[in-house]
């Protein structure tokens, strides 16, 4: 459903709808596929909690994913920052 909702009224309807739904029965509401800033924005905006796609994290090696797990630079903040945590050093 990601990759329509920036060419379809009705479906960026609906997944406003099925995340309000997700959220008044208290489950916690993820989008795969987001593919760019746009999408990033609106699912964001509609109440998601959890996003996944090349919108914020091309895909990984395991090499790759062993160097962002060893803190070496790798793109979990970008994903941090559009679930709404709070990445600033402490």
């Amino acid at each position: 459903m990601t990759h329509e909702l920036g060419s379809s009224m009705r479906v960026r309807m609906m997944f406003r709808a099925i995340t309000a739904l997700g959220k008044s029965l208290g489950i916690r509401v993820a989008a795969e596929g987001v593919e760019d800033k746009e999408q990033i924005a609106f699912v964001t905006a509609a109440g998601c909690d959890i996003m996944q796609g090349n919108g914020l994290c091309q895909p990984l090696t395991p090499a790759d994913f062993e160097a962002m797990l060893c803190g070496e630079e790798y793109c979990a903040p970008a994903v941090a920052i559009a679930s709404g945590y709070d990445v600033t050093p402490r």
